[in-house]
């Protein structure tokens, strides 16, 4: 096939058709220049995903895990932020921990420390901070919570959210 080099900047006042492909250059089309009726299919597209475990306020946090998501893409983590409603007394101790399974291997936290909320202020986010925030599919990831009383009173209302992104299978 012949081409037609045009050597200046086009400007088309009407409608521009093109009859068999157009090669757009990366980054050339922004968000939004695509409009809410486009149809675009979910496949196609990147997941935003908020996962939630919650105490109840006014009980004592307690310890447990539980297993929040299963990946289905590659992914990253985002955040994970915690919450309390009421500061825990004297030597108590609250810690959060995310932790991942690849490949039916045994959790390991994806944290560089637990989120320590033993003694932070009252409904004031704290955010954990990842030493591995990559996600492929088939990764499990767990939400682990460890209190102790010691002799001391535990924090109340624990919130933990996890924030996620995952390429669309």
């Amino acid at each position: 096939m012949d081409l037609d080099i045009l050597n200046n900047h086009v400007y088309a006042k009407g409608g521009l058709t093109v009859a068999e492909s157009f090669s757009a250059p990366s980054g050339s089309i922004t968000n939004a220049m695509i409009v809410a009726a486009a149809g675009i299919s979910a496949s196609k597209l990147q997941r935003r995903i908020t996962v939630r475990v919650s105490q109840m306020s006014g009980l004592p946090a307690d310890s447990g895990s539980w297993i929040v998501h299963v990946c289905r893409g590659t992914g990253t983590l985002q955040a994970l932020e915690c919450v309390v409603d009421t500061l825990g007394v004297s030597d108590a101790s609250l810690a959060v921990d995310l932790r991942k399974s690849t490949g039916g291997a045994a959790f390991a936290s994806v944290l560089t420390a637990d989120v320590d909320m033993s003694t932070q202020a009252v409904r004031t986010v704290v955010a954990g901070t990842f030493d591995d925030d990559e996600l492929v599919d088939g990764d499990i990831l767990q939400i682990v919570i460890q209190a102790s009383p010691n002799a001391g009173t535990l924090p109340q209302g624990l919130c933990v959210v996890l924030t996620l992104d995952e390429a669309a299978q």
